[in-house]
């Protein structure tokens, strides 16, 4: 999954956009995303509780629900599943979503939440 071009727009609460895009095999999805930024906040909050073992899971859910990660404790192993939603609304609601589970370790969570508090801090958001 990547997330491209960050921006902030100014509202009474600052607003992240950004493009996300997400790649799996032949499928590939993408699409232009704005969320409140404390959901980044809460997610690499949860994040740290998760890496410390203080949480099962840690989990970022947007406001309207375009984008969902969800990292989860099964067993001895770790699962990511990410899920780009697309509400499309004209005289019916029409949803489509790619949704993509796999194993992780652990390893690599210290650097997503340097990652995000870096990104947090260049749009002068904490």
């Amino acid at each position: 999954m990547l997330l491209e071009e960050i921006s902030v727009k100014q509202d009474v609460v600052p607003i992240l956009v950004f493009d996300t895009k997400i790649v799996y095999d032949c499928f590939e999805a993408s699409l232009t995303i704005e969320d409140f930024w404390y959901s980044f906040r809460e997610f690499k909050n949860e994040l740290i509780d998760f890496y410390d073992g203080e949480r099962d899971s840690a989990n970022l859910v947007l406001t309207e629900r375009e984008l969902e990660v969800s990292i989860s404790k099964k067993g001895m192993q770790m699962i990511c599943k990410i899920q780009l939603n697309h509400y499309k609304y004209d005289n019916t609601i029409c949803h489509s979503s790619l949704i993509i589970n796999y194993e992780i370790d652990q390893s690599f969570l210290p650097e997503l939440i340097n990652e995000i508090n870096e990104t947090l801090d260049l749009l002068c958001l904490k």
